[in-house]
């Protein structure tokens, strides 16, 4: 018998990944939003909280979706959202 794997199924990362969508007019390439909404910041410790390959394969797989991300901006969403270390930690 096999162990089943750790990593999230893409179905529940799908479901993380659609709550961020409140950070998607912030981090879209050419986007000329200069503030994220307050509610990306819930968004995203939610999505940290729960498996945070989700955001990574989130990021990877945003050309899939149609959307292409200005990773500069994605970035400074940690900042922004005041996201501790605690979350990165693996």
């Amino acid at each position: 018998m096999v162990a089943p794997s750790p990593s999230s199924s893409s179905a529940d990362c799908s479901s993380l990944i659609l709550n961020m969508v409140d950070c998607l007019l912030f981090v879209s390439s050419g986007s000329t939003v200069s503030k994220h909404e307050r509610t990306c910041c819930s968004s995203l410790k939610t999505m940290l909280k729960a498996d945070i390959e989700c955001l990574l394969e989130g990021f990877k797989s945003s050309a899939f979706f149609g959307v292409t991300l200005n990773v500069t901006k994605a970035l400074t969403l940690l900042a922004g959202c005041k996201v501790s270390a605690q979350f990165l930690a693996v």
